[in-house]
């Protein structure tokens, strides 16, 4: 449920998110809403930044990578930590630790960017066949065709489906 506030802005400052509301086609309440959400977010969280892209704004750890992107293999093995660090053994412990820490407290959106990604990439193949590597590879992997196959039907993400569909 939505707690309604009220809050005096500097002309300056509702100004720009008028601005950024117009660019987005969004209401400067809705626009409001969303960066407070993401502000509350970098403070939560300072090794994660929130990046544009084709999909809408999404975590990223400040290296560059999604956060989604780390914790697909993760999230597909079951929360297997193990998964993770053999996903990603160059990577120090606490950017994944913060990639983990961020997930638990939004899985859902995570899981709906990991629901998505693995969409993209059914979309994106063909029988037998691969035409776009769509879907985050831990990067120890050497063939990702043989990689991607485990991912054409992975009961974590039809159930990740399904609680968004609905």
């Amino acid at each position: 449920m939505a707690a309604p506030v009220s809050l005096r802005l500097a002309d300056s400052v509702a100004e720009k998110i008028r601005h950024m509301a117009s660019v987005e086609h969004r209401s400067l309440a809705e626009m409001t809403k969303l960066l407070v959400e993401e502000a509350i977010k970098l403070r939560e969280f300072p090794d994660i930044v929130f990046t544009e892209g084709p999909t809408g704004r999404r975590a990223t750890l400040r290296n560059g990578l999604d956060v989604w992107e780390i914790l697909e293999p993760y999230v597909l093995a079951h929360k297997d930590p193990k998964v993770l660090r053999e996903s990603y053994p160059d990577y120090d412990q606490a950017i994944l630790h913060s990639a983990l820490r961020y997930y638990e407290a939004y899985p859902e959106e995570i899981e709906a960017r990991i629901a998505l990604n693995h969409a993209a990439a059914n979309q994106l193949t063909g029988p037998g066949k691969r035409t776009a590597r769509a879907v985050s590879m831990p990067r120890n992997v050497q063939h990702p065709d043989e990689f991607l196959e485990q991912f054409t039907s992975h009961p974590v993400v039809d159930e990740i489906m399904r609680r968004l569909a609905k």
